[in-house]
């Protein structure tokens, strides 16, 4: 701020004590002390309130920078019958991979119950027990159709 070397500060020392004399020199130091400090606090404060305005006025700036470039994004031919004909043509696409791949799953699925029923499975022993038959009932009803099937027909009435 001031350009003071050591030996200017020694001569207004000097000429501060031969002006005020001894007694009063404490009181006068400490008087100046509290003014600089009263100065350098509301120079402080002045330089931050100014800081914070223009940083206020730059976001002002921006917000309406990114206000007028939004309208001008609006005027300019947003045709939205068109994005909404895009996003349409994007749905009907996805449903149809949706059929195609249900109907893709239901050629599988009855490729795959075209196979051979062998009986119950192990993976899954609870499919024994359809219509509260034991493994043991649905084994030994297995085996009287098979054999009745194989058997001629001959009734006894």
């Amino acid at each position: 701020m001031f350009d003071i070397g050591f030996s200017e500060l020694f001569i207004l020392v000097v000429i501060a004590l031969l002006v005020l004399g001894p007694e009063r020199l404490p009181g006068a130091v400490r008087k100046a002390g509290l003014i600089i400090g009263k100065i350098k606090g509301s120079w402080q404060s002045i330089q931050n309130e100014i800081n914070s305005e223009f940083e206020a006025e730059e976001l002002r700036k921006r917000i309406q920078k990114e206000a007028d470039l939004a309208q001008q994004t609006l005027n300019s031919g947003f045709d939205a019958d068109g994005y909404n004909q895009k996003i349409l043509e994007q749905e009907r696409k996805i449903r149809a991979d949706i059929a195609k791949q249900a109907s893709l799953s239901d050629i599988n699925d009855s490729d795959n119950n075209d196979s051979v029923n062998t009986g119950p499975t192990k993976a899954n022993p609870s499919s024994e027990h359809i219509n509260n038959v034991s493994p043991a009932d649905a084994t030994e009803q297995e085996i009287t159709s098979t054999t009745s099937s194989l058997t001629p027909n001959n009734d006894k009435s």
